[in-house]
Formats: C-alpha cells, sequence, structure tokens
C-alpha cells in the first residue's frame, strides 16, 4: 500500500492546477479589446470564443484542485485510521 504516493500525487495535482489557473489567468488579462463607436468596448467573435474557452478551463481547474484536495485529505484519513489501529 502506497500512501504516501497519494498524497504525493493529490499534491503534484494541485500544482498542476495552480500553473494552470496562472497561464488561464495571465491569457484572459491579455485578451485584447477593440473600441467600438462611442466608447464602447468589445471583443471580436474570434476573442470572444477565446474568452469563453479560457473561462472554460478555470473552471475545469477549479474541479481538478478540488478532486486533488479530496486525494489529499482521503489519503491523510487512512493514515490516520492505519495510525490508530497500529497503536
Amino acid at each position: 500500500m502506497e500512501i504516501p504516493s497519494a498524497v504525493n500525487s493529490g499534491v503534484e495535482g494541485l500544482r498542476r492546477a495552480e500553473q494552470s489557473v496562472a497561464e488561464t489567468a495571465n491569457n484572459i488579462a491579455t485578451q485584447v479589446v477593440t473600441p467600438e463607436s462611442e466608447g464602447e468596448e468589445v471583443l471580436g467573435a474570434e476573442q470572444a470564443l477565446s474568452l469563453s474557452e479560457e473561462l472554460v478551463n478555470l473552471r475545469v481547474q477549479e474541479f481538478t484542485a478540488k478532486a486533488n484536495a479530496q486525494v489529499i485529505q482521503t489519503a491523510d484519513e487512512v493514515i490516520g485510521s492505519l495510525l490508530d489501529t497500529s497503536a
């Protein structure tokens, strides 16, 4: 039984989710808004699609982080149970 590897997997998954969120946030922050008439600002169709994809990616990474946090929590509970039974 390799419980430490379960913890390591959860931590690695959290790290990857955090990195992906940072990249996605940067992509969103660098979206170019083109000025329209009378001070209105709009995104072009391609930019709007890209922004939508980035927002979806943020949600995916949120669920990825939650799943990895659950892996860590479950591994912690199993370790605690093993320690309780061996003590």
